[in-house]
C-alpha cells in the first residue's frame, strides 16, 4: 500500500503525510513551537529555545549534591589520612574525588572496608545552599579499621621530596557509581620523605 491518508476520500480531502510501515499508518509531523495561538516552524536557522545543563549543575539545582572533606596540615612520612564512606541501604552515591599533597603521596580506594569505630563524623553540605535536603551517605575520618577491604583503585600522586616537595592534585575524571549498602574507605599516604599536608574531598550525589 501506498504512504499517506487520505481525509475523506470520497470528496478529496486533505492528504496527511504518512510512513507505511509493516501494515502501519505512521504519520509524519513537523516541530513548532510558539505561545498559544501561534506556531514557528523549526528550521537550522530558527531553532527550538531548549536550555540543556549537565546532570551535575542540574543536581546542584535540585539540591542533592553533597561535598565532604577531611586534611591535615601535617602528615608525617608514611603515615596517612583516611575518609570512611557509607552508602545508604536504598541508594548509590555517584561520586567524584579529588586530593591535594605536599608531596609525593599514594592514593588508594577501597570496598567492603569493616571497622569497629568509624572515626570523627563528617557531616556532608548541600552544595544548593537554599536546599534543606539531606545526605543518606555517612562520612567520617580517622576510622579504626579491622580490614581494609578490597583494593579497587590507586595510584600516585607526585608532589616531590624533602625540600624539592611542591605539591600535587590529582582527582577521577569520571564519576565513581558506590553501591548501596556498601563501605569504602580513602586512604592517602605520605612518601615525601617529611611531613606534609594531605587533603581528601569527595562530591557526590545520591539516586537510588
Amino acid at each position: 500500500m501506498a504512504d499517506n491518508i487520505r481525509l475523506n476520500p470520497g470528496v478529496a480531502g486533505d492528504l496527511i503525510a504518512a510512513d507505511e510501515v509493516s501494515a502501519k499508518k505512521y504519520q509524519i509531523v513537523k516541530v513548532a513551537w510558539g505561545a498559544d495561538g501561534t506556531a514557528t516552524d523549526i528550521t537550522a536557522e530558527n531553532r527550538l529555545p531548549v536550555v540543556t545543563e549537565d546532570s551535575i549543575h542540574l543536581r546542584i539545582h535540585q539540591g542533592t549534591m553533597y561535598a565532604a572533606g577531611y586534611h591535615d596540615m601535617a602528615v608525617a612520612d608514611n603515615a596517612s589520612i583516611e575518609l570512611l564512606i557509607q552508602i545508604d541501604a536504598s541508594l548509590h552515591a555517584h561520586t567524584l574525588m579529588s586530593v591535594a599533597v605536599g608531596g609525593d603521596s599514594e592514593a588508594f580506594l577501597f570496598e567492603g572496608t569493616t571497622f569497629s569505630n568509624a572515626g570523627t563524623s563528617i557531616t556532608p553540605t548541600n552544595k544548593n545552599r537554599s536546599s534543606a535536603n539531606v545526605a543518606s551517605t555517612t562520612v567520617s575520618h580517622s576510622p579504626t579499621l579491622t580490614l581494609d577491604g578490597t583494593q579497587i583503585a590507586g595510584g600516585l600522586i607526585p608532589g616531590g621530596t624533602k625540600a624539592q616537595s611542591g605539591g600535587g592534585t590529582g582527582a577521577s575524571f569520571a564519576e565513581w557509581l558506590l553501591e548501596n549498602s556498601e563501605t569504602y574507605l580513602i586512604r592517602l599516604t605520605n612518601r615525601a620523605g617529611n611531613s606534609q599536608p594531605l587533603g581528601i574531598i569527595i562530591d557526590f550525589y545520591e539516586a537510588a
